[in-house]
């Protein structure tokens, strides 16, 4: 379980629409751990040194009230594919946020290997 800091999100610049609503981009430091876990647990292979990020897309669940400060999250996430190219694996991983066992948040990223 995680929870939600307000130091997280107090920062110049992180300032959002509601004083309890927290930025998207927070969700990356939520689910980071569950994120690189299947990375490594799932015998993938390659170099996680050389580990080079492609891309992020955040999409909230229908119905799902914004992520806000001193909410309990859970994460769990999953390899969805993994692309052999010429200059590497392609690997993309789900993560998704939940709150109260409800999913909030689904995260998909893309890494090269």
């Amino acid at each position: 379980m995680n929870a939600i800091a307000k130091s997280d999100v107090s920062k110049p610049g992180r300032e959002s629409p509601s004083s309890k609503a927290i930025p998207f981009d927070i969700c990356i430091a939520i689910y980071w751990t569950a994120l690189t876990r299947p990375l490594v647990a799932s015998g993938i292979g390659g170099d996680l040194l050389r580990l080079l990020y492609r891309s992020n897309s955040f999409q909230y669940c229908d119905r799902a009230r914004p992520l806000s400060i001193r909410d309990m999250l859970d994460t769990s996430s999953r390899v969805a594919a993994v692309i052999v190219q010429p200059v590497g694996k392609l690997v993309t991983v789900v993560a998704t946020v939940k709150r109260d066992g409800k999913p909030v948040v689904h995260i998909t990223s893309v890494f090269l290997i």
